[in-house]
């Protein structure tokens, strides 16, 4: 049903004086005929179809040969089919799809009616008139294997406008089934935003499942949020378009969004932008607030409040002459005097601190806490795993190590301090150095590099075990 079908007859002899045929069907409810033999199907079923001559030898007309058609149903869209679709990344663009035709309705204002034609071996419905993929006049669609609320399409249509014409041919692209949504709600991407901050305003559609639609947002005060445009430029509106909508956030406040769908749905919402956290007071502390010409320190530096938005600092010296300071808070003695070591906030705030460093033209005298000369400890020889050495702070100044049978191994001299790091050297071996670094409960981090009896060693003493005098 929906096509015809061509019947033929021949006549003999060949050299009849009138070969003119009458062509009949049996039934006509379920088919007529034309005097030309069309054969055009009414109802599903089968149907004898004969001719008789016009004019035959004998008084009564010569009958033919009997032939049966069955007649199959009119193909019929697929009813997941009918509804209306939006084309990706054309959201402008809709095809209503029913069971009788198709249009195509295009954002420029163009629409195109196409009649359902049929079914194709590929399963899908052909409206308009399909003879090639390159010739235009045809809009074929299917519902997609992988999503029942998408459907594959292809078509290639000629648009005539009154501003131009095109050929347009699309293959293979996708559609989703829309459903109209009845209101729209926005929301931010973030709880907390602060100036400076990068976020993004997203539009949900409702009832459930309704189809997303494209929108465009306006800000009421590009002072405190400004969108960001394809060029990367600040502005008060966006386009119309779908997804995601990214702003920048210039100052503290509160402003309101306001969001137009393009079936006219409209949203607000309030964006607050928090005030900046800054710097109300820096603190600064050296590891050793006095150092020799060519000696070093560090600086550091503890901001209040810990929460603050941008916690950087950059270094500086009252005296450069006296004392410099590097980027990272290193301090290095430049000659006798004293000056001030400055923490400058980064975030603007102008708050500063400092801490006073002496220079001296000597190195200052060193010494162990008072509470460790005499103390030792007992530990593994680290390098070979088993023989137990025994380590102790022997004078103000000295560090010794003895083996297992009380032999002295190596005494260290105290150098040089920064905070609780202490730099020593063998006393009979300028090569080897020893860095004791003292942590706040007390307990000990060693290293010993360069040589002596045990190679480059390093390794942790428990406070536990320091306080455990050994008679030596």
């Amino acid at each position: 049903i929906g096509n015809t079908i061509q019947i033929n007859g021949s006549v003999t002899p060949n050299n009849a004086s009138n070969k003119t045929l009458v062509w009949h069907v049996d039934d006509p409810s379920k088919a007529s005929i034309s005097n030309s033999g069309l054969l055009t199907p009414l109802t599903p079923g089968t149907v004898k179809v004969y001719a008789t001559s016009a004019y035959g030898a004998t008084s009564e007309p010569v009958k033919s040969n009997e032939i049966t058609i069955t007649i199959a149903p009119q193909d019929a869209v697929n009813s997941a089919l009918i509804g209306t679709w939006k084309e990706e990344g054309y959201p402008a663009n809709y095809f209503e799809v029913s069971a009788n035709e198709a249009k195509l309705k295009f954002g420029d204002g163009k629409e195109i009616t196409l009649p359902y034609a049929m079914n194709d071996d590929d399963g899908y419905a052909v409206f308009g008139t399909f003879s090639d993929k390159n010739v235009a006049g045809y809009f074929k669609i299917k519902i997609s294997s992988s999503f029942s609320n998408q459907a594959d399409y292809s078509y290639n249509i000629d648009i005539d406008n009154k501003n131009y014409k095109a050929n347009v041919y699309l293959e293979n692209g996708t559609l989703t089934k829309y459903i109209k949504a009845s209101s729209m709600a926005l929301s931010v991407s973030k709880s907390t935003i602060k100036v400076g901050d990068s976020a993004y305003i997203s539009a949900v559609f409702s009832p459930s499942g309704a189809s997303e639609e494209a929108y465009k947002l306006e800000v009421s005060d590009t002072s405190i949020i400004a969108f960001i445009d394809e060029e990367g430029d600040e502005v008060a509106k966006t386009d119309l378009e779908g997804g995601k909508k990214s702003f920048r956030a210039k100052g503290d406040g509160t402003v309101t969004v306001t969001a137009t769908s393009e079936s006219g749905l409209t949203a607000t919402i309030d964006v607050t932008i928090a005030a900046p956290v800054k710097v109300t007071s820096i603190s600064v502390s050296l590891g050793n607030d006095q150092i020799a010409v060519g000696g070093t320190t560090k600086a550091s530096a503890t901001i209040t409040p810990n929460n603050a938005d941008d916690t950087g600092v950059t270094w500086s010296s009252s005296d450069p002459s006296v004392a410099a300071v590097s980027s990272n808070g290193t301090v290095t003695g430049k000659k006798a005097g004293f000056c001030e070591i400055i923490a400058t906030a980064k975030d603007g705030s102008g708050i500063t601190g400092s801490a006073r460093v002496t220079v001296s033209s000597e190195a200052p005298s060193v010494s162990w806490p008072s509470e460790l000369v005499g103390q030792s400890f007992e530990a593994l020889d680290p390098y070979y795993g088993y023989m137990p050495f025994v380590y102790t702070f022997a004078s103000e100044t000295e560090f010794t190590i003895y083996s297992e049978e009380g032999d002295i191994d190596a005494t260290f001299v105290l150098k040089t301090r920064d905070g609780n790091t202490y730099q020593l050297v063998d006393a009979n071996d300028p090569y080897t150095t020893c860095t004791i670094v003292l942590d706040e409960s007390g307990s000990i981090f060693l290293t010993v590099d360069n040589g002596g009896p045990w190679g480059s060693m390093s390794f942790y003493i428990d406070n536990a075990d320091i306080t455990n005098p050994n008679g030596i």
